[in-house]
């Protein structure tokens, strides 16, 4: 099972570090380094894709009163690393159900805005299991860590350059990997096709 640790080595080793560590909470350098990006960096990764691991759905609470040019305000989910679309209810139809992210009037909070009465909301869900996580995923998470701690270990700007694209690679594998785990529905004929039957 993989774990913090694990992960963090993985980092260090795409940046070449010289020494690995232990514990997260050991005093090296890189476990200072790995420790202070690593939570942000999880966020940070499952932000970045799809990904089906980390898919969640919740059936949104309303609350306060949505600006004018919208008809529903709801709570934006705890755990909610990015907001991926609006449910249609009978999963027809493939017009996306438009929404917007602002802040709450008291700026404490998220909201999602939306038309959608009784809207439920497909969403990528903050993960912190590191035994939850597919092999695609860890790869891309030790990548985006890799550039978080790569100018603060070894100050190559070059090197960062690299992680980054590394990383931006794993994402398009990522994204080739989720597309064969899902089958979407079959989307109907636009009336003009039928028409023509």
């Amino acid at each position: 099972m993989t774990s913090k640790v694990q992960i963090c080595n993985l980092a260090l080793l795409a940046i070449g570090a010289e020494s690995y560590i232990q514990s997260i909470d050991e005093h090296s350098p890189q476990a200072k380094a790995c420790k202070q990006a690593y939570d942000d960096m999880v966020e940070a990764a499952l932000a970045d894709h799809d990904w089906n691991f980390a898919t969640q759905y919740d059936t949104l609470a309303l609350v306060g009163e949505p600006p004018g040019d919208w008809a529903y305000q709801y709570a934006y989910p705890n755990g909610c690393v990015r907001a991926r679309e609006i449910i249609r209810p009978s999963r027809q139809g493939y017009d996306p159900i438009p929404f917007t992210i602002a802040s709450a009037s008291d700026g404490n909070s998220r909201v999602i805005l939306t038309d959608e009465a009784e809207a439920q909301l497909r969403y990528t869900g903050l993960i912190t299991n590191p035994g939850m996580y597919p092999p695609i995923f860890v790869e891309a998470l030790a990548l985006r860590l890799s550039m978080a701690i790569t100018m603060p270990l070894t100050r190559k700007q070059k090197l960062l350059e690299q992680q980054t694209r590394l990383y931006q690679g794993a994402l398009i594998r990522a994204a080739a990997a989720s597309g064969n785990e899902r089958q979407e529905d079959r989307p109907e004929d636009a009336d003009w096709i039928k028409d023509r039957e």
